[in-house]
């Protein structure tokens, strides 16, 4: 005859092994669901910036097929395969260059700048061209970004960082600009070497589809 202690036991036994369990299913489908980076992005990259981000994947692919509407990418450029490398992008563009006022219109720009009617590999290059202005400018060249406000010298720097890819003259410091800065009265505004840099890195980035 099995004793009511026996069966209580028998029964607490039951209900911790059950508990176990369903603890060890739910580690292990919690370790086996982790997100992965897109293809092209490095790992540690991901896990830095995928903190916390609460990305509306609907919400950028409207941004992403909306482009064609805006006249900023041709319609055949709009493919489903990339838009969520795409978000991603956005995301990491977001995360850094909106830190910086002066550049904030540089991603639009380079929307525009790569329309072209022979180019069929659009996606690709835009692409790329974002995350290389994430790396360089954003997380590489950090340091040295806010000195990199001159015209001339942002426009010198989206070339050898971001056009060219090079990056041994990506690492170089800007070299001096006498013409320009006698050129211009000190009290030159902010929104006039806003355009003058947005306008140089149109025509650098225009260069790359030639």
């Amino acid at each position: 005859m099995v004793s009511i202690r026996t069966a209580n036991m028998d029964q607490k036994l039951f209900y911790a092994t059950v508990l176990a369990f369903f603890l060890l299913s739910s580690a292990y489908e919690k370790n086996n669901s982790k997100k992965e980076p897109p293809p092209g992005i490095p790992w540690n990259d991901f896990v830095l910036l995928n903190r916390d981000i609460d990305m509306d994947i609907a919400s950028c692919y409207n941004i992403y097929t909306s482009c064609a509407a805006e006249n900023r990418i041709t319609p055949y450029a709009v493919s489903h395969s990339n838009i969520h490398m795409f978000c991603y992008q956005i995301e990491f563009y977001n995360r850094c260059i909106k830190k910086f006022d002066f550049l904030n219109d540089v991603m639009p720009c380079l929307f525009q700048a790569y329309i072209h009617e022979d180019q069929e590999n659009f996606e690709v290059q835009l692409l790329s061209t974002a995350f290389r202005i994430y790396y360089f400018m954003c997380r590489r060249n950090k340091s040295l970004f806010l000195t990199w406000d001159r015209p001339l010298c942002f426009a010198q720097k989206f070339r050898d960082c971001v056009s060219l890819y090079n990056v041994t003259e990506c690492l170089k410091p800007c070299p001096d600009e006498p013409e320009l800065n006698g050129a211009y009265p000190s009290s030159i505004s902010s929104s006039l070497q806003t355009v003058m840099a947005v306008t140089t890195s149109i025509a650098v980035a225009r260069m790359m589809v030639i």
